[in-house]
């Protein structure tokens, strides 16, 4: 047994990229770089089943279609192609049984999900831009090609949650979840995943007309649409040259459905069930709702996340104007060397753990001498078992240790980084 595990380790870490020949030898910390791509390496294959679900931590023993977005552009940047792959097989697997995906799905037991709020958005648009990263790394077009169905799903149903040219928020989004973003904002229009529409849509109908995978009338339809969402994104989602985190103007308490799936917003936690709408605007419970209790009417206030403007670079997206990132950036950098923290808000002390990577990836694709400082942070951030956490509150870990997502992502980064020294 030992002489086997010791096997599949080896064989496992000689299919990685060579880092120890690419890296050069002139770069500062190159051992610790080294040290914690292998770190890495080991704990996205630790929490990879034979499935091909990827769990999110030790608190989340189900596979998150945005956390495994994360761990696929970790594997992709580490050489693992096949991992990456089983991901994607493990949704297709799941949708050809069931037709449908939600936030999170089991590992191991067919038919059951982790429904969130608006499970339609942000996390679908996650999955067309994971297939095409894929096929940018290995020209896997059969692969592609085969789980179209999927990706054309995870495309229309977007599209019927549009409104006003805006997509809603995910209920399980990291900046909802971590108490950064309030939940009762959730109806309102998403810049985030109205970006991963439009990115997701702007891969995927080149390809289905390339490959002549649809009719033609019906992707010229879409990309009009496609066209239509991208006109109106600066006006929705751009004040004062910086990047709202949300718009309410996507809907009215009115308009907005009367039952959703999700967390009850009056701040008792009764698990994630069916919430009923008030007149107020609150979802409740089946238990706060019989209560008759009457709550304040929802705030509809426009919030402003610095590291929402580091999305578009991370994703490759062209949307939003080179002059917005950059001034988005700055904002991001001012405030990083005010307060020392790579903070989603100038006045909340918590840091997203993979808000690391967002920014160093940015500064590196800037060419910005900054890198040097937050790649350092970065690699201090790290804890004993080699991994980064879900939060970092006042500098501490916070939430779920040992972290797929952050870590996957924040490896990326750094290889970024580490790679722009050979220039």
């Amino acid at each position: 047994m030992y002489k086997r595990t010791i096997d599949y380790w080896h064989e496992y870490s000689g299919r990685r990229e060579n880092f120890d020949a690419v890296l050069p030898s002139s770069l500062p910390q190159r051992q610790q770089i080294l040290d914690q791509i292998d770190n890495v390496a080991v704990l996205l294959k630790t929490q990879h089943s034979s499935e091909g679900g990827e769990i999110a931590g030790d608190f989340y023993h189900m596979a998150y279609i945005r956390d495994q977005y994360g761990v696929s552009r970790g594997f992709l940047a580490l050489g693992y192609f096949q991992e990456a792959k089983e991901i994607l097989n493990f949704y297709w697997k799941i949708w050809q049984k069931f037709g449908v995906l939600h936030n999170a799905q089991a590992i191991g037991i067919p038919g059951i999900f982790h429904i969130h709020e608006n499970d339609e958005v942000e996390q679908t648009g996650y999955l067309i831009i994971q297939a095409f990263d894929y096929l940018r790394k290995t020209n896997d077009v059969d692969f592609v090609k085969m789980i179209m169905p999927m990706l054309k799903w995870a495309w229309d149903v977007q599209k019927r949650n549009l409104i006003r040219y805006m997509l809603p928020f995910n209920g399980d989004e990291t900046y909802v979840a971590g108490g950064i973003l309030s939940r009762t904002a959730l109806n309102d229009g998403s810049a985030e995943s109205t970006l991963l529409f439009l990115q997701g849509g702007q891969l995927l109908l080149p390809f289905m007309s390339r490959y002549k995978l649809w009719n033609k009338d019906s992707i010229r339809i879409d990309e009009r649409l496609r066209q239509d969402v991208a006109g109106h994104y600066a006006e929705n989602f751009i004040q004062d040259g910086k990047i709202i985190t949300n718009n309410p103007k996507r809907m009215s308490i009115e308009e907005m459905p009367g039952f959703r799936h999700g967390v009850c917003t009056s701040g008792i936690w009764h698990g994630v069930v069916y919430t009923k709408k008030d007149k107020s605007g609150n979802y409740l419970c089946p238990k706060c709702y019989a209560e008759r209790k009457v709550y304040s009417p929802i705030e509809r206030k426009t919030y402003y996340l610095p590291s929402i403007a580091l999305t578009p670079v991370f994703i490759g997206s062209a949307i939003v104007s080179n002059e917005v990132l950059q001034h988005n950036l700055e904002l991001v950098k001012n405030n990083y060397l005010k307060t020392g923290q790579v903070s989603s808000r100038t006045d909340n002390n918590t840091v997203i753990g993979y808000e690391y990577g967002f920014f160093l990836y940015s500064l590196v694709k800037q060419g910005d001498p900054l890198a040097d400082k937050v790649f350092a942070d970065a690699m201090s951030a790290v804890d004993e078992s080699g991994a980064w956490v879900e939060y970092y509150k006042d500098g501490n870990p916070k939430g779920c240790r040992y972290r797929p997502w952050e870590s996957a992502i924040n490896i990326e980064a750094i290889i970024e980084y580490a790679l722009s020294k050979k220039q």
